[in-house]
């Protein structure tokens, strides 16, 4: 049913030309396309924005799906209709769980990656490992691979601590020492380690606290320099003003005495 208004105004059509998307503006954002990314169904969308919102549909809980997707699916914001596949790589994002998947630079398929992690391009702390892409762990303070994230922590820990001993004494050999003396070697090292950083921390609070020291002594000099500056301009103003004063009268006294003579 049309609705035909005065001079030839339909009004149907004109609510179907505002129900069409724009093709010039990210459907999710509203911002001008930059990056954009078209799904199957050709709604467009900058891919900073359709990864985010593809993103939470997989991962965040507070988001309401009704439907539960797969790894190889996706669903698009805008019509809510689901397709196969995944979004296109890009250079500094990779492998968040399989939201996308860099297949030249890792071929293999893995369907369980942690979803908090983001892998970039990078070299796994454990060694003999080829993988390129790493994420950071900063309780670990080193870079691992989408596979040995998986590691119990406490074998991942050991595992990382023997990478950097080794690095450290690179003539070490593991068939030459057993294994728990040089587990014992590993943990003096460390613990040689901590000490040493501790004391370089404390080195640092001491030197900051000289340097604040010093500082507050240096403000409380200048401070008192201009004080004392200001006191005597203050009293070179006034002595100034008497000689003036004193002029001034003799002055007058001598004009008088001439009036007089």
């Amino acid at each position: 049913m049309n609705f035909v208004f005065e001079n030839d105004f339909d009004f149907k059509s004109e609510m179907q030309k505002i129900d069409e998307p724009s093709t010039n503006t990210c459907l999710i954002s509203g911002n001008p396309l930059i990056d954009k990314c078209v799904l199957d169904c050709n709604h467009v969308y900058n891919y900073d924005s359709i990864f985010t919102e593809i993103y939470n549909q997989k991962m965040n809980p507070k988001f309401k799906n009704d439907i539960r997707l797969k790894d190889n699916e996706l669903k698009c914001p805008y019509c809510r209709k689901i397709q196969k596949g995944l979004l296109p790589p890009r250079k500094k994002i990779f492998r968040v769980t399989t939201t996308n998947k860099d297949y030249e630079l890792d071929p293999l398929i893995v369907p369980t990656v942690d979803y908090l992690h983001l892998f970039e391009e990078g070299v796994c702390a454990l060694p003999s490992c080829v993988k390129k892409q790493v994420t950071f762990l900063q309780r670990l303070n080193a870079s691992v691979c989408c596979f040995h994230i998986k590691l119990p922590k406490t074998q991942l820990t050991k595992s990382i601590k023997l990478h950097n001993y080794l690095l450290k004494h690179p003539t070490t050999s593991l068939t030459d020492i057993p294994y728990f003396s040089l587990w014992e070697e590993i943990q003096k090292d460390s613990d040689l380690a901590k000490k040493q950083a501790k004391a370089e921390a404390k080195a640092a609070k001491e030197q900051a606290k000289a340097a604040k020291e010093q500082a507050n002594a240096a403000a409380k000099a200048a401070k008192e320099q201009a004080k004392a500056e200001a006191k005597a301009a203050k009293e070179q103003a006034k002595a100034a003003k008497e000689q003036a004063k004193a002029a001034a009268k003799a002055a007058k006294e001598q004009a008088k005495t001439k009036l007089t003579i």
